[in-house]
């Protein structure tokens, strides 16, 4: 039987089969990012094809252009991270997955690039990610909404999600993964 979220208010959605319980929160959108980010790529990218042709098309050989080379180097890595910004903001959403013992979170731009997976009985004091506001938890794809202990690591998930829908997706785990919670609430 498979059950299928309608409140049209909540920012994730979600879906329960015969395998497991399926969640899906899309990213949420920083319109002021998406358009920095966007003139940034284009003038980066202008930057890169001068750069790039003097370097390749240039008269002066590649080994004797280091600066250049190293500064190559440089604008690949700042492409792909602010691309990577972008791309998220635009395409990005978490994918949470309970299913035979497991808790798989993974992250996608229309395809999985990173993926983690958990083994439900270690899993403990999974929670509201209440730090203080003066730790920085911002990261380029948001603030997460809940946090657990595994082993010696805190892991943090669920980005952006409001406090009312962080409230309604622990209770929807709740039911998916009943033994965590016993034994948050025993301790």
């Amino acid at each position: 039987m498979k059950e299928v979220s309608t409140s049209y208010s909540r920012r994730f959605s979600y879906h329960r089969t015969a395998n497991g319980l399926g969640i899906e929160i899309p990213a949420k959108r920083r319109y002021f990012t998406l358009v920095f980010a966007c003139f940034w790529l284009i003038g980066w990218t202008v930057g890169g094809i001068f750069a790039g042709s003097d370097l390749f098309l240039g008269d002066t050989p590649i080994h004797e252009n280091l600066s250049l080379l190293t500064w190559m180097v440089m604008w690949v890595i700042g492409l792909a991270f602010v691309g990577h910004i972008f791309l998220w903001q635009l395409f990005g959403y978490e994918m949470i997955f309970v299913t035979a013992g497991s808790l798989v979170i993974e992250k996608r731009i229309h395809f999985p690039y990173s993926r983690k997976v958990f083994t439900i009985g270690k899993i403990r004091d999974i929670k509201i990610n209440d730090l203080p506001p003066w730790v920085e938890q911002e990261t380029p794809t948001g603030k997460p909404s809940i946090s657990f202990e595994y082993g010696a690591k805190t892991i943090r998930f669920a980005f952006d999600l409001d406090e009312f829908d962080t409230r309604e997706l622990l209770e929807i785990l709740k039911k998916d993964m009943p033994s965590v919670f016993k034994r948050h609430n025993s301790e």
